[in-house]
């Protein structure tokens, strides 16, 4: 082979592998630009604990919050961390961050289906209610306004 057609091939595999290489990048952003980064969002709970199921892997505890913001049904694992009081209880007011939803099985063979909650990441609680009291404490209401 003489050197210009060498040359000539070298060229044709240089413009090639440019334009592969700007095809492979669009499609990597065309990809990463439709993942659902909504699923991994962290978004607020907080309210008063007002049910709790135990889970095989943690509990499903229903928040219900006066003002309506951080209310529904959250999963505590393992893996949760939490502050001061530890876990909560019923009748005990919680405030944290969720995550990816989690299903609530009890059993295992076959396992039985209970419920969808969102996993807490982390949260704190207050101290149990006084018996006879809905929303009594230094934690239950500030300024008037429920944890918000």
């Amino acid at each position: 082979m003489h050197a210009s057609s060498i040359t000539t091939i070298a060229g044709y595999t240089l413009l090639y592998m440019r334009s592969f290489r700007k095809l492979t990048g669009a499609c990597v952003i065309a990809v990463l630009g439709l993942l659902p980064l909504t699923a991994f969002a962290i978004t607020p709970m907080g309210g008063l604990v007002t049910f709790m199921r135990p889970c095989n892997y943690g509990y499903l505890i229903t928040v219900v919050n006066p003002e309506g913001i951080g209310s529904g049904e959250f999963m505590i694992t393992p893996g949760t961390i939490t502050f001061l009081y530890g876990p909560p209880i019923i009748h005990t007011w919680v405030l944290g961050m969720t995550d990816v939803p989690l299903p609530c099985y009890i059993g295992f063979s076959p396992p039985v289906f209970i419920g969808w909650g969102q996993r807490v990441t982390f949260m704190g609680s207050s101290l149990p209610l006084p018996s006879g009291s809905e929303s009594s404490g230094a934690n239950a209401v500030i300024n008037g306004h429920g944890l918000y």
